[in-house]
């Protein structure tokens, strides 16, 4: 659920004066502000166009860029600066960047640092000038030692990311630290999650926190969500989902979308509050809408399940897809499922392979094991053992049960490996002990017949009683056979039909009555 905060072109406006009045400009201010630019103030000028460039009222934007061109002209490099934010952003005029970067580079001429660091954006990004990170880092630290946070936490995020130059770690947490020191909030939420993940630093989870603590109260949602997610998963503080929840709130307020994906995701698991399918839609919603492809997939499973909403696969297939080409491993798994299974959708092995492969190098677990069982029955793509048994492996190696039962039955029948009943064991082992009962069952018939380990008949028996106890039909039918001849067990025939019926009721048909 982490994130590093990138550097993101400036949005805010950099004016003097009465800027933060701006949104909300009354119309005497407004009036007076015309009356002393009329005379001739140019500060009054500049004021006057940012007022109704970023005012309430859209239709006054157009009329506002002249006052801001005056007010540059006369000299004003705040106004220089909001000039090139007009261009960048298209308001009241057509989106230009070369324009923008011109107003930038004049602003950053006359000592107005957020001229120097929006330009250092430009050439990082190639808008308006073309990339070139030597010029961007150099406007980047111009800024940062002058005291803008800004340049500073920009500057930090190249040395971070080694964007035009070699990675340093040092380098970046000095960076950030002086951008944080500064008011930058992101600065705060990047040196925390260095900090918290050990990322060439030594681990202070305790410092994370309170950088952390820091980003939020200077409104950096991120710094919010982060924080959150260490009190929802108790990761350094002690778990409180009172207080994640309030943060992801806050930050979820502010548009972070992955904090609204996170709260979210309370509410459809009911931590720490009711159970509510309906605020989850909502809220998976807004995370979707908002770029977090989590959000997406979640969205996408409630109405591939049909909670909180009518069922409508063709809803979810359009949200899987969107967050899988956003590179969400479990969107991907559950768009290969689709294919796989026919949900909503035609059979399409080929394209469902594809998919658990995409989910797999992702690091999706799920799709690792389906992938496995492809390669192992050659659906969607040709039967090949030795895949199976490496994404087997890889998925057991993760955790996931059913991945170790499918390794112990190649182990067991020498499949893509050399054959190892031993090793089948000790695989079928971890995933009864996981819950697998398909596994307990077979480690059962390794019990029952000395094959890898010790013959054991009491252990064998425990185990197919708990794989039957469970509904694996072919347990069932073993214990029921054990007390229908007496083995391994005192002979029961009343016992061995109670077991044979359920055994055919689980569609083993070797189990049903002749």
């Amino acid at each position: 659920m982490m994130q590093r905060g990138l550097f993101v072109m400036a949005t805010t406006v950099a004016a003097l004066g009465t800027l933060a009045a701006v949104a909300s400009a009354e119309d005497a201010k407004t009036k007076a502000l015309r009356t002393k630019c009329t005379k001739g103030d140019m500060d009054a000028c500049g004021d006057l166009g940012v007022a109704l460039t970023w005012g309430a009222d859209p239709a006054t934007q157009s009329e506002g860029v002249p006052y801001i061109k005056r007010a540059c002209e006369a000299g004003r490099a705040w106004s220089c600066q909001n000039l090139g934010l007009v261009y960048d952003q298209g308001r009241g005029v057509p989106a230009d960047d070369a324009k923008a970067a011109e107003m930038y580079q004049r602003a950053c001429n006359a000592g107005h640092l957020a001229g120097c660091t929006n330009l250092g954006a430009m050439y990082d990004e190639g808008e308006g000038v073309p990339v070139d990170n030597a010029k961007a880092l150099e406007l980047y630290t111009r800024a940062c030692e002058s005291g803008d946070g800004k340049g500073c936490k920009n500057a930090g995020v190249m040395y971070d990311d080694g964007d035009g130059v070699a990675i340093d770690d040092v380098k970046a947490a000095t960076l950030y630290l002086r951008a944080c020191d500064a008011g930058h909030g992101a600065g705060c939420t990047n040196l925390g999650v260095m900090l918290e993940n050990g990322e060439g630093l030594a681990k202070d989870v305790t410092r994370a926190v309170s950088l952390y603590e820091k980003a939020c109260g200077l409104d950096h949602w991120l710094g919010c969500t982060n924080l959150g997610i260490m009190f929802d998963n108790g990761s350094g503080v002690a778990g409180d989902d009172a207080r994640a929840r309030s943060l992801y709130e806050k930050a979820c307020a502010g548009s972070e979308p992955k904090a609204c994906t996170n709260l979210g995701l309370m509410y459809d698991n009911g931590d720490g509050i009711a159970v509510d399918d309906a605020k989850a839609i909502e809220l998976y919603r807004r995370g979707c809408d908002n770029g977090d492809p989590k959000g997406c997939t979640n969205l996408g499973a409630m109405y591939d399940e049909g909670e909180g909403t009518a069922e409508d696969n063709v809803a979810a297939l359009k949200l899987y897809t969107k967050a899988c080409d956003a590179s969400h491993n479990k969107a991907c798994a559950n768009l290969a499922l689709m294919y796989d299974e026919g949900d909503g959708v035609p059979v399409d092995d080929v394209r469902a392979a594809g998919l658990y492969t995409r989910a797999c190098d992702m690091g999706d677990l799920v799709g690792c094991t389906n992938l496995g069982a492809m390669y192992d029955a050659g659906e969607g793509v040709a039967t090949d053992d030795t895949k199976a048994f490496l994404y087997y492996t890889k998925a057991c190696e993760g955790g996931r049960a059913r991945a170790c039962k499918n390794l112990g039955v190649l182990l067991e029948k020498g499949k893509g490996v050399k054959e190892s009943p031993a090793m089948a064991a000790v695989h079928f082992q971890t995933a009864c002990d996981a819950d697998e009962l398909v596994a307990c069952k077979l480690l059962a018939d390794l019990y029952d017949k000395g094959r890898g380990v010790k013959k054991k008949a009491p252990v064998a028996i425990s185990l197919y009683t708990r794989a039957c106890s469970g509904k694996v039909g072919s347990a069932c039918e073993a214990l029921g056979r054990k007390y229908e001849k007496g083995k391994g067990v005192k002979k029961d025939k009343a016992k061995a039909a109670e077991l044979l019926k359920k055994a055919c009721e689980a569609g083993v048909k070797t189990a049903c009555p002749a």
